[in-house]
């Protein structure tokens, strides 16, 4: 965790070997779980400029009830709302809005819609 950069944690659980490299920010909200091996960057650690570039919140947010599966990387800017799960695998690395969908794929996209987990 960077000097000025914070992390919450709700109740919830992160799983063995899964790394935390946050520069700027990170909220994961209640009853989450994280599965093993999984990243959290929040900052490239390198510069890429290009034309029409758009400044981006480089903080993470993660919903309550959301499920990361094993082997996930998040990261700078994304937004996982409640009651979502990520599959195993994935690269999440965009801002969703919808509740309680499946999140799966590099770049992770919505697979499944109106999806229930416990």
């Amino acid at each position: 965790i960077g000097k000025d950069a914070t992390a919450t944690f709700g109740d919830g659980y992160v799983s063995p070997n899964t790394s935390f490299e946050i520069m700027h920010g990170l909220d994961v909200g209640d009853d989450c779980v994280i599965a093993w091996n999984c990243h959290f960057l929040d900052e490239d650690f390198h510069r890429i400029s290009y034309d029409g570039q758009t400044a981006k919140d480089p903080k993470i947010r993660i919903g309550s009830h959301v499920w990361i599966g094993c082997n996930v990387t998040i990261l700078k800017g994304v937004v996982i709302p409640n009651g979502c799960v990520v599959a195993a695998g994935s690269v999440v690395t965009g801002k969703f809005y919808e509740k309680n969908a499946l999140i799966a794929g590099n770049p992770a996209t919505v697979i499944r819609r109106n999806i229930k987990w416990r």
